[in-house]
């Protein structure tokens, strides 16, 4: 191996995994830093999902969270509620890291992911079909069939989305000096800035958002690499986020308890900065933690698939509720903050199980099926545009 090629292979790896000239290529090892993050992610996913549940519904046992809040519990299950829009911005800016890099989309990869996605959701709609003894309202039905096309799970559709965008986001990063980049990443940030304080983000349009993240990013990727690296101004940064925040959701509360409007929640979506740079520093954070876990690692590759399994739209409207009806009427909401926290735990548990069942039994199959999809698609394509090709 050449040092030009041994250099490609060590770029971006700790110093003692670096593998010296002429030295037998050794196995790399994956470091834990960013699998942690990805995990405590998914994890505040898992309790958002749970307590939409418990705010959602017009039933008994439900928690109203729909204006300003003047009770302290109540307070803290709205921000529990919309902690979720955190979990997903520290998702996206772990996989934007890396995508930075790449100037391809992974077709296959995307095609597994739409049939991990189409299978999962067939999967809950046989039981449940079963279980209302055919009694679904069609529409479900429907959008069980066609689970990307619909949205059901919004992160994975605007995620594939993205990746389908990302090589020509990165070709115009590659085609700008720092000045123009810096330009150009200013006026995306400040932008966006001005449109999430005048009106809240739609879950669909956080793709938007994704595209200015990563410009920014790109920046600080590029050339702020020791802004990035400094472990100091990292922490500062975060602590005085995380307080702002408090700070904003609490005096927003109070400014709009008179008025019955959107007070404490109104910050809590994917368009609040304050969580872009949280996300950011606890990357840049987790980065720097080097330390190996297997265990940590693999529960972090079935992230997708836990998310998934306990956001599935036929679970989410039928059997959640359930659960919370039947902790309602044979336990009480005393003891509230127990219940969410030993549901959150129960039910992300329960999804890692059926993640890991359905990893050793059903995803190579249906992963091979992807491929051989994705392989056909190429062969057309390539047949179509062949002609084309030639003559230019």
């Amino acid at each position: 191996m050449s040092e030009e090629n041994i250099a490609k292979e060590n770029e971006g790896l700790p110093a003692e995994n670096q593998e010296a000239v002429g030295a037998p290529k050794k196995p790399r090892v994956k470091l834990s830093g960013i699998e942690l993050l990805k995990v405590v992610a998914i994890f505040i996913i898992v309790i958002s999902h749970v307590v939409q549940t418990l705010t959602s519904w017009e039933q008994p046992w439900t928690v109203d969270i729909s204006a300003a809040i003047n009770d302290p519990a109540t307070f803290i299950i709205a921000i529990l509620r919309y902690s979720g829009a955190l979990g997903n911005i520290i998702f996206f800016s772990c996989s934007a890291w890396f995508l930075l890099d790449k100037d391809k989309t992974n077709y296959q990869k995307v095609m597994r992911m739409l049939l991990d996605i189409f299978v999962i959701s067939v999967l809950w709609l046989i039981p449940i079909l079963i279980w209302k003894q055919g009694n679904l309202d069609s529409m479900d039905i429907v959008r069980s069939l066609l689970p990307t096309i619909f949205f059901n799970n919004w992160y994975m559709t605007s995620y594939i989305l993205f990746c389908l965008l990302y090589p020509a986001l990165n070709l115009l990063i590659n085609h700008m000096d720092q000045r123009k980049h810096l330009i150009v990443a200013t006026i995306m940030f400040l932008a966006a800035l001005g449109v999430t304080i005048a009106m809240k983000i739609p879950s669909l349009a956080t793709i938007a958002i994704w595209v200015v993240v990563f410009f920014v990013m790109g920046y600080f990727k590029r050339y702020g690499q020791k802004v990035c690296d400094n472990k100091t101004l990292n922490i500062i940064v975060l602590i005085s986020a995380v307080i702002l925040h408090i700070v904003v959701v609490f005096v927003s509360n109070l400014a709009f308890i008179k008025y019955g409007q959107l007070g404490a929640l109104r910050w809590n979506d994917n368009g609040n900065f304050l969580f872009w740079v949280i996300a950011f520093c606890s990357l840049n954070l987790m980065r720097m933690t080097k330390f190996t876990n297997k265990v940590i690692n693999y529960v972090s590759g079935l992230s997708m698939l836990i998310y998934l399994i306990h956001e599935n739209i036929l679970f989410r409207n039928y059997i959640r509720p359930l659960i919370w009806e039947w902790i309602y009427y044979n336990w009480g909401f005393d003891l509230l903050f127990l219940w969410i926290a030993l549901y959150a735990i129960a039910l992300a548990l329960a999804a890692i199980g059926v993640a890991v069942l359905y990893k050793i039994s059903l995803q190579k199959p249906v992963h091979k099926l992807a491929d051989a999809i994705w392989g056909l698609i190429e062969k057309i394509v390539i047949k179509i545009t062949d002609p084309f090709i030639k003559k230019n």
